[in-house]
């Protein structure tokens, strides 16, 4: 057997030696300390059992024989020891074999393969994290002037109006944690002032729409914030914009005033 055998037997002797004296523990006001070190005990073996597995399966011939020379050499150990020893080496049986017999009906293969998968979801996500930043950016190369141009600006403004929802709602808790879960759909500055602009003009062509063809007028947010029905409406006409359906009009406020007064139904 190897090292990692012998420290599984040592760390298997202190852990039924500290549940031996429990009793003890607690009348003399030991039991936290006594408690905190068998936590960690239990986590040293699980780690060690790790290393003793990895150094008994390397291959197909390892897999077909670790099981039965280990039970071999634990009930060696079993017969030959003082009763002292028992305990501990029944815990280690019980907390061994089951774990050692589960690892060798793995394939080598199977086993290396188990053992990168965190690394390999590990990349998947940064390559979704950082592949996602790139996807949801808004190109703002044409001219507010344009019918692409506005595309472009409509596009910005459900991205910005998209990622306000998640801050403030989807998104419990506070913070870092929430600022680098949401980084990949955060817009960039430039995407920010593209959104505005478009939102500037799609109020222009609402207001329009109330004082030239008697719609009601949106209700106004407060403290330069935007109300729910100025929110709903703002991300409705720029779903519309990017439509097959939106009729380009120069200048865009006019094309804007259009779509405005299909939605307030005016």
């Amino acid at each position: 057997m190897n090292i990692h055998f012998e420290n599984l037997l040592d760390l298997a002797t202190e852990i039924m030696s500290l549940e031996a004296n429990e009793d003890r523990h607690k009348m003399s006001g030991e039991w936290k300390q006594a408690k905190r070190r068998y936590e960690a005990l239990q986590e040293e073996f699980a780690a060690e059992r790790t290393k003793f597995i990895d150094a008994v399966l390397v291959d197909d011939e390892s897999h077909a024989h670790a099981l039965g020379e280990t039970q071999t050499a634990i009930q060696g150990l079993k017969e030959r020891a003082d009763a002292s020893w028992i305990p501990a080496l029944e815990y280690l049986e019980a907390n061994l074999l089951p774990k050692l017999e589960k690892e060798a009906g793995r394939s080598p293969s199977t086993r290396k393969f188990l053992k990168a998968l965190p690394f390999i979801l590990g990349a998947a996500l940064l390559i979704g994290y950082f592949g996602t930043r790139v996807a949801t950016a808004v190109d703002l190369g044409a001219s507010i002037d344009s019918k692409t141009g506005i595309e472009q600006r409509a596009s910005a403004l459900s991205k910005a109006l998209r990622y306000d929802h998640w801050a403030n709602t989807k998104v419990r808790r506070g913070g870092w944690l929430k600022g680098i879960m949401l980084w990949p759909i955060e817009p960039t500055e430039e995407e920010v002032a593209a959104a505005a602009d478009f939102a500037g003009l799609a109020l222009e062509a609402s207001s329009l729409a109330t004082s030239e063809y008697g719609c009601s007028p949106l209700k106004v947010g407060y403290d330069n914030g935007y109300s729910d029905e100025e929110l709903a409406y703002l991300q409705e006409i720029a779903n519309r914009v990017r439509s097959e359906s939106f009729v380009w009009q120069d200048p865009p406020v006019i094309a804007l005033l259009d779509a405005a007064l299909k939605i307030r139904g005016c």
